[in-house]
């Protein structure tokens, strides 16, 4: 195996197990064996290694001695800090996007909008569906922007939010409800092409769903 091959395999294992990570398969505490992972996968125990490597220098695993590499935890504090960083993004999102926004991607966004009303009142199942159109609509806003390093910041910065096992949408079923009209507002507000009320949008829509977020990380720790 040349050195190309070595770097797309480790890679292929890195992707894996980060989605893994965030689609909360491995959660937070749990520890990932090398060796089974890589019989799952049909590898040898070197590229998990690597992919082991690559996720603890992105702060999403560390290594435990005598335990293994762990699946970190983030607090309350954290989704705190998270969701400033969040906010601020999104924001600087809309003030780059709303100039540029046109009618397909007007149509795009409301497509979005739409498929979410279809799965307001589903399972866990639809739950991921939703959460996926949820990060659809904010990356055709990203997209937009024609800003991509600001489009790779907020990646980021779901990542952390989805390795917490934390969604705004396990708060109540009103938070389905809430989203859509909240996505709806931030739409009829560039589609008027005001950016003082699109700003506000975005700010209440990132606000309220940190909100809901915390609410359901505080349910789980009374329940411990």
């Amino acid at each position: 195996m040349n050195l190309d091959d070595r770097k797309s395999l480790q890679q292929r294992v890195y992707v894996h197990l980060k989605e893994a990570i965030n689609e909360q398969i491995y959660k937070p505490g749990d520890i990932l064996n090398e060796r089974k992972i890589s019989a799952e996968l049909n590898v040898s125990r070197t590229p998990v290694r690597e992919a082991f490597k690559a996720l603890e220098a992105e702060d999403i695993v560390e290594y435990i001695p005598y335990r293994g590499v762990m699946v970190k935890s983030l607090s309350s504090e954290d989704l705190k800090y998270i969701f400033q960083i969040r906010e601020a993004l999104e924001v600087l999102v809309i003030k780059l996007a709303i100039d540029k926004i046109n009618n397909e991607t007007l149509r795009r966004l409301q497509q979005c909008v739409i498929k979410q009303e279809d799965l307001k009142a589903g399972n866990e199942k639809r739950i991921q569906e939703f959460i996926k159109l949820d990060m659809e609509f904010h990356n055709i806003l990203a997209d937009t922007s024609g800003n991509p390093f600001l489009k790779q910041l907020i990646l980021d910065i779901r990542d952390k939010v989805a390795r917490l096992g934390v969604t705004a949408l396990y708060s109540g079923p009103q938070r389905f409800e809430e989203t859509i009209e909240e996505h709806r507002n931030i739409v009829s507000t560039l589609k008027a092409d005001d950016s003082k009320l699109a700003l506000a949008a975005m700010e209440q829509h990132i606000q309220n769903t940190y909100e809901n977020a915390m609410r359901y990380i505080e349910s789980l720790n009374e329940n411990k």
